[in-house]
């Protein structure tokens, strides 16, 4: 069984959508931010909610596909799993994460503003168009095989079936970040690069990685480990997969021969202690994606 795909739905006829941002307010100032720095994240979501609210019904779906993996535990549980991902494309890749990052906000303040952001899109996300505008529409021409690509994810995450994409035949590998969109991020005590999730710049280890891996896969526990940004994502994935290297996930595999698979039946949310540990858990993988990811010994 696939999952539930209703990111379009919502109880509501209306084409515009209402404001959320001004909902969010009193928990984000309750939680510690001026009243100024609060009305800025509001704005922001709000733009971001214009945004996503512009996408038609399958151009929602692959926007929100990037974020099903780190969702699958979250609440309100009431909420489609895609409602959810399309909260941390409205809300969570916001100015909210810049206050965030800076112990502005904390965890729980943090948790309160999205499960009830999720639920007011849930009951007013209105219905989507027939064809995308705007700036989340013009990421997708910038990117065209990587939209291509998250298309087919979450088609694969619905069906529970691999499903193809166009990749060019004489693709030349996008050029790689400019220096002034390099930065050396700082590293955890597991070693893993700690970059905030909403900055536009790219760590240089991927940098490196791109320049030096003669097509290995790139490993990492979801595709929102790249950023919070659907622009960047799309952008990290186009520069993965014109360099012929796959994309593995805890749950899912992007490659560049054209599928995308993901795991069958249910998602792993990776641990935020042990965020590979998930990568290693094959049950529900199936035929040459399973053969694929177990050729790499993880």
């Amino acid at each position: 069984m696939g999952l539930d795909d209703t990111v379009e739905e919502s109880s509501q006829t209306m084409t515009s959508p209402q404001p959320l941002g001004v909902h969010l307010m009193g928990d984000l100032i309750a939680g510690g931010l001026a009243e100024s720095d609060a009305s800025a994240v509001a704005a922001d979501v709000d733009k971001r909610l214009r945004w996503f609210a512009a996408l038609s019904k399958t151009d929602r779906r692959a926007a929100v596909t990037p974020f099903l993996e780190e969702v699958a535990g979250y609440d309100p549980q009431n909420v489609s799993w895609h409602i959810r991902a399309a909260t941390s494309v409205i809300v969570r890749s916001s100015l909210i994460e810049r206050f965030h990052v800076r112990h502005h906000l904390g965890d729980q303040v943090l948790r309160a503003v999205t499960v009830g952001a999720a639920q007011l899109l849930h009951d007013h996300l209105p219905p989507a168009p027939e064809t995308s505008t705007g700036h989340l529409a013009a990421s997708g021409h910038r990117f065209p095989v990587a939209w291509a690509a998250l298309g087919a994810l979450s088609e694969s995450h619905t069906t529970s079936r691999q499903v193809q994409f166009d990749v060019p035949t004489s693709w030349r590998p996008v050029s790689l970040p400019a220096r002034k969109q390099i930065v050396f991020a700082p590293r955890n005590a597991q070693g893993a690069s700690v970059l905030s999730a909403i900055d536009p710049r790219f760590d240089a280890t991927f940098v490196d990685f791109l320049r030096t891996g003669r097509g290995s896969p790139l490993v990492i526990a979801s595709l929102s480990r790249l950023s919070r940004s659907l622009e960047k994502i799309a952008h990290s994935v186009e520069l993965v997969l014109s360099r012929r290297m796959a994309i593995v996930t805890a749950n899912a595999t992007i490659h560049p021969d054209g599928w995308a698979d993901t795991r069958r039946g249910y998602l792993v949310q990776p641990a935020p202690r042990d965020p590979f540990g998930a990568l290693k858990d094959t049950v529900g993988f199936k035929g040459e994606n399973l053969l694929f990811r177990q050729s790499l010994h993880i």
